[in-house]
């Protein structure tokens, strides 16, 4: 079952007065990282007139881009240095074609970035390899638009591995590798993700009915923020942020 939203619901003009909105938000400072009023504050919600625990959904809503997007473009942006961050809602709302169905986009992002060798270094411990593994196969069937009720027992699998996956490292703590730990904790995140997706036989992480239900939707953030603690010994943290917005605005384009 995938998801009806389309992008911007195929209006140009909503797309034209989002970014218009956005251009005279940051003239008037309302773009700030941690903020949380009504009309100003993040990526999402200085778009908003609401501040409402449902903001994502309702972003989704208003411009046909599935809140598991939203989620993760808020995400970013509180993560990437103060100019870059500016710019950056901007830049993703224009990457947003009016009429693109995002729906699979979260699982690409995920795919990409569990397999990325550039985003994921502790991706190869043995201690992580095997869940991480079996994650990798379910999600790339999910950016691919399979069924994932049809992999309902490979799916609560990997999650399960990627559970104990993660335990072995919470018990060991400081003195595992810090790469292999992050590791450890994104595959759980997203294998936790994928296995709610089965259960709800759904394959993407944009159906709204799915949210309520499912991890999905914030899953991408936790995968985010778990690549960013894991860069290598002398890369600026917020490298890692930069690449990760330059693939989601790939993959939405």
């Amino acid at each position: 079952m995938a998801s009806d939203l389309i992008s911007f619901h195929g209006d140009v003009r909503l797309k034209a007065q989002a970014l218009k909105d956005l251009v005279a938000a940051r003239k008037a400072g309302l773009i700030v990282q941690a903020g949380d009023e009504p009309g100003s504050g993040g990526a999402v919600r200085c778009l908003m007139s609401t501040s409402s625990r449902h903001l994502f959904t309702q972003f989704a809503k208003r411009f046909g881009i599935p809140a598991a997007l939203a989620c993760l473009e808020d995400c970013i942006f509180e993560n990437l240095p103060g100019g870059d961050a500016l710019d950056w809602p901007h830049e993703f709302m224009s990457a947003c074609r009016p009429g693109a169905n995002l729906a699979l986009a979260e699982w690409k992002f995920q795919s990409q970035v569990l397999t990325d060798i550039r985003f994921l270094p502790g991706k190869f411990d043995p201690r992580v390899a095997a869940a991480h593994e079996m994650t990798v196969q379910v999600v790339k069937s999910l950016a691919d638009g399979a069924v994932p009720s049809s992999q309902l027992a490979n799916a609560l699998a990997a999650e399960k591995s990627a559970t104990r996956a993660k335990l072995e490292f919470d018990k060991k703590g400081l003195e595992m590798m810090v790469a292999a730990k992050t590791a450890a904790w994104a595959t759980y995140g997203v294998a936790e993700a994928a296995a709610d997706a089965a259960r709800q036989k759904l394959p993407t992480a944009g159906a709204p009915e799915a949210l309520a239900a499912s991890s999905v939707y914030i899953s991408s953030t936790l995968l985010a923020t778990k690549v960013a603690e894991s860069v290598s010994p002398g890369e600026p943290r917020n490298e890692a942020w930069r690449r990760m917005a330059q693939l989601l605005i790939r993959l939405v384009k």
